[in-house]
């Protein structure tokens, strides 16, 4: 990885924290992917909080827990956070219904690991 990224996330910010994860879950590190998107997402960093849930719900470097998925779907959308990535369900926050969509780059993800993983 980038140094300089890693050295700025290693310093705490979140934002760099975020996009390692997204850079390690691209390359297939899935397990370093979770631990960065968990750091930035315990700052408050919706994006992450988001796709530590995903990484949850499909079972990517985690043990797979539908619970833990929303539990982190949850607190993203609760921030704004209103594009809820998920691999083919839809969730109820409150009273509001949230469509699933995809990110790019797990878009992209998506189309490097559909023909090595099964995402059900």
């Amino acid at each position: 990885m980038d140094l300089d990224i890693e050295r700025i996330a290693e310093a705490g910010d979140q934002y760099a924290q975020a996009c390692l994860g997204c850079m390690y879950g691209v390359d297939g590190d899935d397990s370093t992917a979770v631990e960065w998107y968990r750091k930035a997402a315990e700052q408050g960093h919706a994006n992450a909080q988001n796709n530590l849930g995903y990484m949850y719900e499909c079972g990517f470097g985690v043990d797979r827990s539908y619970s833990t998925a929303v539990g982190w779907y949850r607190i993203a959308a609760e921030q704004g956070y209103a594009d809820i990535t998920t691999s083919g369900f839809s969730i109820r926050i409150g009273v509001r219904k949230v469509p699933y969509t995809l990110h790019p780059h797990i878009n992209l993800r998506l189309r490097l690991t559909t023909t090595t993983r099964t995402l059900t």
